[in-house]
């Protein structure tokens, strides 16, 4: 049983190496790069709970969702 999680985890490795290396793809760098809560481990919490696409601004938070038509 171990080696089999050892094998998945390997493979699992191997399969996503080459996505390392890769640069951020559309909003990625808004919603990690310029959202100040992941940069402290205080906030965090917060910003891990949060719905995804939303990063605070000087004018509050902003959604990358469009309102539904």
């Amino acid at each position: 049983m171990r080696c089999a999680a050892l094998l998945a985890g390997a493979l699992a490795v191997v399969v996503y190496a080459n996505s390392l290396v890769n640069r951020f793809a559309y909003d990625d760098a808004r919603i990690i790069l310029d959202n100040t809560e992941l940069h402290s481990l205080a906030t965090l919490p917060g910003a891990v709970f949060k719905p995804y696409g939303t990063a605070p601004t000087e004018k509050g938070p902003r959604s990358t969702r469009s309102p539904p038509s």
